[in-house]
């Protein structure tokens, strides 16, 4: 059997990485050239068909898929990117399907839009049929790459970012204009995947203050556009701190999400789960979420029934907020005003608990032997 094995099975190294499995493509590496057998759409006929990257020109590749829901989404966001960067970038989506499959998808109807075709949206960018996969297999290698998935080839032909499509824009610009850093960025991201991991541990064993001054570490690293992610994030920290460091921040985040629409109703929405939880939540920023809501309410438009809508959730946040504070008679007058703009199930339903517990509190107040 050992001559047997030797002879008919022993394979070289070169021959047993032909099976290896490829990674996909990462920045700084040299994209590679394209191989796509059709390109269904070419921008309304405002662009030519692309083999290989040109030096000077930005360009976007997406992979994706007919049954994608996901990719699917992004199409309107593509055909905008398209418009609004015009020569500046050739947005290309790939996928490996063939291109009877992809001509008979742009036909159909835009889900939520009906009489909106797909083509509507995929007629203003360049979309490629790869059916043989080698595109695919050159960008997104032979490993388990999700999809939709989005490169950035800059304009020196190499890989300058790759994620989801949906991160592609505030990258896509400093790309264009010039001042994309790629070392710094990808640096960047790997110090924040580090204090992620020591962040996490901190919360593990609930050391709340350590991951909260952690989380200050993050600052210089994160895009401008995500600051104030951060800052909500390191605000429920916050909330948890005893004394007046968590309660200055927490002030000052309500200061900062007032300019926001929508942002001071969804801190105090997390008030509200705190408190819910049972954790000890500080009287001054119970306070000051009271008073930041309701400075909200008072100055929200009802001329529009999205409007009207809109400030009806805001109220019933306030109803919570009032309720999870023992003032019942006041979370019940607010819900009410909440109904009045938003009747829907669960504002309703909420108005109806308060005023069984009001009648439950009175009954027993009236009963002689509950001792009151």
């Amino acid at each position: 059997m050992a001559t047997l094995f030797s002879s008919s099975f022993v394979t070289s190294q070169t021959t047993l990485g032909q099976f290896a499995m490829r990674s996909a493509l990462e920045p700084g590496d040299k994209a590679p050239q394209l191989e796509v057998s059709d390109w269904i759409t070419d921008g309304n006929g405002k662009f030519s068909e692309v083999t290989e990257f040109e030096e000077g020109q930005v360009y976007v590749v997406e992979f994706w898929a007919t049954w994608c829901g996901p990719c699917i989404q992004m199409m309107p966001e593509m055909a905008d990117l398209q418009k609004t960067y015009g020569d500046k970038v050739r947005f290309l989506s790939i996928t490996e399907e063939t291109p009877d499959e992809v001509l008979m998808l742009k036909e159909r109807d835009f889900p939520g839009q009906p009489g909106v075709p797909f083509k509507t949206f995929m007629n203003e960018y360049s979309v490629g049929a790869d059916p043989d996969g080698s595109t695919h297999t050159g960008f997104l290698g032979t490993g388990s790459t999700g999809i939709p998935r989005a490169f950035i080839v800059g304009k020196t032909g190499e890989i300058e970012w790759t994620d989801h499509p949906a991160a592609i824009e505030p990258v896509l610009g400093k790309v264009v204009d010039g001042s994309w850093d790629r070392e710094k960025y990808y640096a960047d991201q790997k110090a924040i995947a580090s204090l992620d991991v020591r962040i996490g541990e901190a919360l593990q064993v609930k050391d709340y203050a350590g991951a909260f001054d952690l989380t200050g570490e993050l600052i210089p690293l994160y895009e401008e556009e995500d600051q104030l992610a951060l800052r909500f994030k390191r605000t429920l920290l916050a909330m948890r701190l005893p004394g007046k460091e968590g309660s200055d921040y927490f002030k000052e985040t309500l200061e900062v999400f007032s300019k926001e629409e929508g942002a001071v109703a969804a801190l105090v929405w997390k008030v509200v789960e705190l408190k819910n939880s049972r954790v000890e939540v500080s009287e001054d920023i119970l306070s000051d979420a009271q008073a930041a809501i309701e400075a909200e309410v008072k100055v929200m438009p009802t001329e529009t029934d999205q409007q009207k809508m809109t400030k009806g959730a805001t109220i019933d946040i306030l109803a919570h907020l009032l309720f999870v504070t023992r003032r019942l008679d006041e979370a019940i007058a607010a819900q009410a005003k909440a109904v009045e703009l938003l009747d829907e199930k669960e504002t309703t339903d909420f108005l109806a608990f308060l005023k069984s517990r009001k009648a439950a509190l009175s009954s027993k107040q009236e009963d002689p032997k509950s001792g009151s």
